[in-house]
């Protein structure tokens, strides 16, 4: 309720003195890659820094907290849209609200952010200015596809969110030999295993712990959940087969 700053202080007493690195995230951001958070950590830890902050560079950045960096490109501040001048609200390279930061220095300066804002909260973001003042370094890892910081606060935001699942599904199991036709068209759950050769037709519901063997046609508008499909198996259209 009163800032992400304080959303950080109360939970530093689960660290207890833990000596290593801490990455916070937003609970609202469900689309970060693996392979983006460990490039991440090692951005971090090969440029020795105190803490780095996760970016990206959106064309659209109204709403969001701008990377402000000097003319040689090191990170200055983070500014608050609401905060920002119309100079600032110019940037497009914006915070994701994910960081990676030595703990000890949360327990030593995470005190030092005060509410002296129009929001009146204690913004985790003043930490990047806290650490420069005392000389310590901070840095920026911008991440190139802008949908993986899709935040989820809407109906309308989940919906985006999902597509952009299911559409990674649906390369996945394409680069891996599985013909769908009109993809778009297809749900795929994320548990579901196919071998390559397979082709699905469009409008297919595949769900749950479904297995489908190498060269099987599944037709158009079927749906199959938590059922094993043998090799070679033809299903035609309108296909309805379920299990618990």
């Amino acid at each position: 309720q009163l800032g992400t700053g304080h959303a950080v202080s109360c939970a530093l007493s689960l660290l207890d003195q833990v000596v290593g690195h801490s990455l916070i995230m937003c609970g609202d951001m469900p689309l970060f890659r693996p392979d983006t958070i460990l490039a991440f950590y090692n951005y971090h830890k090969e440029n020795r820094n105190h803490l780095t902050i996760l970016s990206t560079s959106l064309d659209e950045p109204t709403g969001y907290g701008r990377i402000v960096r000097s003319t040689d490109g090191t990170v200055l501040r983070i500014v608050e849209e609401k905060d920002a001048t119309p100079e600032e609200r110019q940037i497009k390279e914006v915070n994701t609200g994910t960081y990676l930061v030595e703990n000890r220095l949360l327990f030593d300066f995470i005190d030092k952010i005060d509410n002296k804002n129009r929001q009146g909260e204690y913004y985790l973001t003043d930490l990047v200015g806290i650490l420069k003042e005392a000389g310590l370094r901070v840095g920026a890892y911008p991440v190139e596809d802008a949908t993986e910081a899709l935040g989820v606060n809407s109906r309308l935001d989940l919906s985006r969110a999902e597509a952009v699942l299911l559409e990674r599904i649906r390369r996945r199991h394409m680069e891996n030999g599985v013909t769908l036709q009109m993809s778009t068209s297809t749900f795929i759950g994320s548990e579901v295993e196919i071998e390559n050769d397979v082709v699905i037709g469009p409008f297919a519901v595949i769900k749950g712990k479904t297995r489908i063997g190498k060269g099987a046609i599944i037709g158009a508008f079927s749906y199959i959940e938590n059922v094993t499909i043998q090799k070679g198996a033809h299903l035609p259209p309108y296909t309805m087969m379920s299990e618990e």
